[in-house]
């Protein structure tokens, strides 16, 4: 079985962080992955999500991955984070 792992994509609310839009790429792998890799069987999401765990940055790292049926990993910084669980209220905390 074919998946896709996405780690760490540190995405922020609005603007760049270190001269780069982490939404913006984040969305570019979405549609790479829509367009090259529909065979996937699944997508896995860990690590940071977001790089400061704000619910702007959440609204916007769900607003790029909307094409998907995520479920997201509890891991990294994110699960510390109450915006994280919001955003995925299937997943509970541990």
């Amino acid at each position: 079985m074919k998946f896709i792992h996405l780690t760490d994509t540190h995405v922020i609310g609005d603007g760049l962080l270190y001269g780069q839009d982490p939404a913006a790429r984040l969305g570019a792998a979405v549609a790479s992955i829509n367009a090259e890799h529909g065979d996937a069987g699944f997508v896995v999401l860990t690590g940071d999500m977001t790089h400061w765990g704000d619910a702007a940055a959440y609204a916007r790292f769900l607003r790029e991955i909307k094409t998907h049926h995520a479920r997201a990993s509890d891991g990294g910084q994110s699960r510390r984070h109450s915006s994280f669980w919001r955003g995925f209220p299937r997943n509970t905390p541990r």
